[in-house]
């Protein structure tokens, strides 16, 4: 960037695509902290596709030196695996596949010390066996931080009169944003229970300490602080650690057989991402996996609930009415 503030080269006008994702988040702060902010507001450009000609035809005759959006996330919003712009192709194979299969998971491949780290960790949590029985791993996804407020908006918004169509279902479901102590008390039992307790949960989480509580600490969870030893080395490289932990995290949960994500996290949503890459060629790049992608690969999915699904839950174990399945059924989305 610094390379290029020094062209002094600035956008005339920025552009802001039209996205189909529940997770977009525009923000003009990094111009104003560049001093490239544009008088003119952000001008809005709706695209059907993102061929090279729908890109030619929507910005081929501005005749601007620099071109600038506000966002790129989500910009190229086409369903994975789907099918391709009938012009796409490379070397006689489908352009969408090529790219969701060969090109992403070259690209976004980890780097070997980061993938023996996540290695090492998985071998070590699941070495110990449990009661002398192979133990599962299982991968939770807590988070908490900025969710505090970004699941206050979700629910306000599903309690009004119009609630965007993909988080009236998310309710509907059951699925929980935010997670109390005892909601995830009653998810880490639920968990438990349907492996028949032969599990090691791993806990992907921004802060481990909320882990600590009296009635988590029974589950024996395991989250990236406990192998300092194995990430000392990347978390010393200041300038990327926080990246490299992360993609640890990431690593570890896409090794596990069961995962318990939030389907409001674009991280769960990338844990998803990563189990996709990692089976390229009966999978590849992926933003969810689909039941009979998980059967395929031999894993289960599915997302933290609700207090009030949980209760029931609760209430059908001590009442044995075998209501398990249907109140916690393994899905995604």
């Amino acid at each position: 960037m610094h390379e290029f503030l020094c062209l002094r080269r600035a956008p005339t006008q920025l552009f802001s695509l039209s996205i189909k994702t529940k997770f977009a988040n525009v923000s003009l702060k990094y111009f104003q902290a560049l001093g490239l902010l544009p008088r003119a507001p952000p001008q809005h450009v709706e695209m059907a596709a993102f061929t090279p000609a729908a890109i030619r035809d929507a910005f081929g005759g501005c005749r601007d030196q620099v071109l600038a959006f506000t966002s790129l996330f989500a910009a190229f919003d086409v369903k994975p695996l789907g099918a391709s712009p009938r012009e796409w192709r490379v070397g006689g194979q489908e352009g969408l596949p090529w790219l969701d299969q060969t090109v992403l998971p070259a690209l976004l491949s980890p780097q070997p010390r980061v993938a023996e780290a996540a290695q090492s960790i998985v071998q070590r949590i699941t070495s110990g066996g449990c009661g002398g029985r192979p133990c599962k791993l299982a991968c939770v996804h807590v988070r908490r931080g900025d969710f505090v407020d970004e699941c206050k908006r979700y629910m306000e918004e599903a309690n009004s009169k119009a609630p965007r169509q993909w988080l009236k279902y998310d309710i509907e479901q059951g699925w929980g944003c935010f997670q109390s102590d005892e909601e995830l008390e009653l998810n880490l039992e639920a968990l438990e229970r349907s492996e028949g307790g032969a599990v090691v949960t791993y806990v992907a989480t921004e802060n481990p300490a909320i882990l600590q509580a009296p009635s988590l600490r029974r589950f024996g969870l395991k989250t990236l602080d406990d192998f300092p030893d194995l990430t000392a080395q990347l978390a010393a490289e200041t300038s990327v650690s926080r990246v490299s932990l992360a993609l640890v995290d990431q690593l570890v949960c896409a090794a596990a057989s069961t995962l318990l994500l939030n389907v409001f996290s674009t991280f769960s949503q990338l844990i998803m991402t990563r189990i996709g890459l990692q089976h390229k060629r009966r999978v590849g790049w992926v933003r969810d996996l689909s039941q009979e992608q998980q059967a395929r690969l031999g894993i289960r999915v599915r997302f933290l609930q609700r207090i009030d699904r949980l209760r029931n839950m609760r209430r059908c174990w001590l009442l044995g009415c075998g209501r398990l399945r249907s109140l916690f059924s393994w899905t995604s989305q």
